[in-house]
Protein backbone atom coordinates (compact mmCIF):
# COMPACT_ATOMS: atom_id res chain seq x y z
CA UNK A 1 0.00 0.00 0.00
CA UNK A 2 2.98 2.55 0.48
CA UNK A 3 3.73 1.93 -2.78
CA UNK A 4 0.54 2.78 -3.93
CA UNK A 5 0.35 6.27 -1.97
CA UNK A 6 3.63 6.93 -3.13
CA UNK A 7 2.83 6.76 -6.94
CA UNK A 8 0.00 9.09 -6.12
CA UNK A 9 1.87 11.52 -4.47
CA UNK A 10 4.47 11.20 -7.20
CA UNK A 11 2.09 12.03 -9.73
CA UNK A 12 0.43 14.30 -8.02
CA UNK A 13 3.47 16.25 -7.87
CA UNK A 14 4.67 15.32 -11.26
CA UNK A 15 1.62 16.83 -12.30
CA UNK A 16 2.00 19.94 -10.45
CA UNK A 17 5.49 20.20 -11.46
CA UNK A 18 4.29 20.08 -14.89
CA UNK A 19 0.97 21.52 -15.25
CA UNK A 20 2.17 24.68 -13.53
CA UNK A 21 4.91 25.69 -15.72
CA UNK A 22 2.39 25.21 -18.65
CA UNK A 23 -0.48 27.30 -17.40
CA UNK A 24 2.18 30.13 -16.89
CA UNK A 25 3.54 29.45 -20.63
CA UNK A 26 0.00 29.82 -21.65
CA UNK A 27 -0.72 32.89 -20.17
CA UNK A 28 2.32 34.63 -21.06
CA UNK A 29 1.99 33.54 -24.48
CA UNK A 30 -1.80 35.11 -24.47
CA UNK A 31 -0.42 38.07 -23.27
CA UNK A 32 2.59 38.11 -25.39
CA UNK A 33 -0.25 37.74 -28.52
CA UNK A 34 -2.44 40.31 -27.70
CA UNK A 35 0.39 42.79 -27.32
CA UNK A 36 1.54 41.79 -30.21
CA UNK A 37 -1.96 42.08 -32.06
CA UNK A 38 -1.98 45.76 -30.08
CA UNK A 39 1.28 46.88 -31.34
CA UNK A 40 -0.04 45.55 -35.40
CA UNK A 41 -2.43 47.93 -34.75
CA UNK A 42 -0.62 51.08 -33.45
CA UNK A 43 1.91 50.53 -36.18
CA UNK A 44 -0.66 50.47 -38.58
CA UNK A 45 -2.77 53.96 -37.67
CA UNK A 46 1.49 55.46 -37.69
CA UNK A 47 1.48 54.14 -40.83
CA UNK A 48 -1.71 55.73 -42.06
CA UNK A 49 -0.44 59.24 -39.97
CA UNK A 50 2.52 59.33 -41.65
CA UNK A 51 0.63 58.52 -45.14
CA UNK A 52 -1.22 61.81 -44.09
CA UNK A 53 1.61 63.72 -43.14
CA UNK A 54 3.21 63.04 -46.43
CA UNK A 55 0.18 63.81 -48.35
CA UNK A 56 0.12 67.09 -46.69
CA UNK A 57 3.64 67.81 -47.12
CA UNK A 58 2.91 67.19 -51.34
CA UNK A 59 -0.23 69.17 -51.39
CA UNK A 60 1.80 72.01 -49.53
CA UNK A 61 4.53 72.14 -51.91
CA UNK A 62 2.28 71.84 -54.88
CA UNK A 63 0.53 75.00 -53.76
CA UNK A 64 3.84 76.79 -52.86
CA UNK A 65 5.03 75.85 -56.74
CA UNK A 66 2.36 77.66 -57.59
CA UNK A 67 2.42 80.48 -55.78
CA UNK A 68 5.98 81.27 -56.63
CA UNK A 69 5.32 80.56 -60.41
CA UNK A 70 2.46 83.25 -60.68
CA UNK A 71 4.97 85.76 -58.52
CA UNK A 72 7.37 85.08 -60.87
CA UNK A 73 5.07 85.31 -63.65
CA UNK A 74 4.05 88.69 -62.51
CA UNK A 75 7.35 89.90 -61.61
CA UNK A 76 8.65 89.09 -65.40
CA UNK A 77 5.78 88.24 -67.48
CA UNK A 78 7.77 85.30 -68.85
CA UNK A 79 5.14 82.75 -69.20
CA UNK A 80 8.31 80.08 -68.67
CA UNK A 81 8.15 80.25 -65.23
CA UNK A 82 3.91 78.95 -65.08
CA UNK A 83 5.87 75.51 -65.86
CA UNK A 84 5.76 74.47 -62.29
CA UNK A 85 2.33 75.77 -61.97
CA UNK A 86 0.73 73.60 -65.03
CA UNK A 87 2.61 70.50 -63.34
CA UNK A 88 1.80 70.79 -59.61
CA UNK A 89 -1.54 69.42 -58.81
CA UNK A 90 -2.65 70.18 -55.33
CA UNK A 91 -6.45 69.69 -56.02
CA UNK A 92 -5.33 66.09 -56.85
CA UNK A 93 -3.45 65.71 -53.43
CA UNK A 94 -6.34 67.37 -52.01
CA UNK A 95 -8.86 64.40 -52.87
CA UNK A 96 -6.72 61.99 -52.05
CA UNK A 97 -5.79 63.27 -48.49
CA UNK A 98 -9.65 63.17 -47.81
CA UNK A 99 -9.89 59.93 -49.02
CA UNK A 100 -7.16 59.11 -46.58
CA UNK A 101 -8.81 60.71 -43.69
CA UNK A 102 -12.30 59.52 -44.83
CA UNK A 103 -12.21 57.71 -41.04
CA UNK A 104 -12.41 61.17 -39.23
CA UNK A 105 -15.18 63.32 -39.84
CA UNK A 106 -13.58 66.33 -38.39
CA UNK A 107 -10.63 65.87 -40.74
CA UNK A 108 -12.55 65.24 -43.89
CA UNK A 109 -14.17 68.96 -43.00
CA UNK A 110 -10.90 70.68 -42.72
CA UNK A 111 -9.94 68.91 -46.13
CA UNK A 112 -13.22 70.10 -47.53
CA UNK A 113 -12.58 73.70 -46.33
CA UNK A 114 -9.37 73.37 -47.89
CA UNK A 115 -10.17 72.29 -50.92
CA UNK A 116 -12.94 74.97 -51.10
CA UNK A 117 -10.63 77.56 -50.44
CA UNK A 118 -7.73 76.17 -53.27
CA UNK A 119 -10.36 76.56 -55.79
CA UNK A 120 -11.49 80.01 -55.23
CA UNK A 121 -7.52 80.92 -55.18
CA UNK A 122 -7.17 78.79 -58.39
CA UNK A 123 -10.15 80.24 -60.35
CA UNK A 124 -8.49 83.42 -59.22
CA UNK A 125 -5.23 82.77 -60.24
CA UNK A 126 -6.15 81.04 -63.81
CA UNK A 127 -7.38 84.56 -64.37
CA UNK A 128 -4.31 85.96 -64.83
CA UNK A 129 -2.34 83.59 -66.65
CA UNK A 130 -4.50 83.60 -69.55
CA UNK A 131 -2.80 83.87 -72.78
CA UNK A 132 -3.78 87.68 -73.96
CA UNK A 133 -4.87 88.96 -70.82
CA UNK A 134 -2.96 92.17 -69.63
CA UNK A 135 -1.25 90.99 -66.28
CA UNK A 136 -0.57 94.87 -65.26
CA UNK A 137 -4.00 94.97 -63.99
CA UNK A 138 -2.74 91.95 -61.70
CA UNK A 139 0.38 93.96 -60.24
CA UNK A 140 -1.74 96.23 -58.65
CA UNK A 141 -1.78 96.63 -55.17
CA UNK A 142 -5.19 95.96 -54.41
CA UNK A 143 -5.11 92.66 -56.62
CA UNK A 144 -1.77 91.51 -54.65
CA UNK A 145 -3.75 91.79 -51.45
CA UNK A 146 -6.68 89.89 -52.30
CA UNK A 147 -4.84 86.91 -53.83
CA UNK A 148 -2.50 87.24 -50.62
CA UNK A 149 -5.60 87.04 -48.26
CA UNK A 150 -6.81 84.20 -50.10
CA UNK A 151 -3.85 82.21 -49.79
CA UNK A 152 -3.42 83.06 -45.72
CA UNK A 153 -6.74 81.35 -45.80
CA UNK A 154 -5.72 78.74 -47.66
CA UNK A 155 -2.47 78.02 -45.73
CA UNK A 156 -4.36 78.24 -42.29
CA UNK A 157 -5.89 75.62 -43.47
CA UNK A 158 -3.54 73.17 -44.69
CA UNK A 159 -2.25 74.18 -41.30
CA UNK A 160 -5.18 72.56 -39.61
CA UNK A 161 -5.01 69.58 -41.69
CA UNK A 162 -1.94 68.39 -39.73
CA UNK A 163 -3.99 68.71 -36.10
CA UNK A 164 -5.49 65.73 -34.57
Amino acid sequence: MPDRHDRRVLSRRLSLAIGIPLALLLGVGATLWMQVAQMRELAQWVDHTDRVIARIYEVQRDIAAQEASIRGYLLTGDRVLLEPYEYAQPRAGLIALRALVADNPVQVGRVEDALLRYDVWSRDSLKLIQPGVDIAQFRTVASIASRRAAMEKTRRDRADLALP
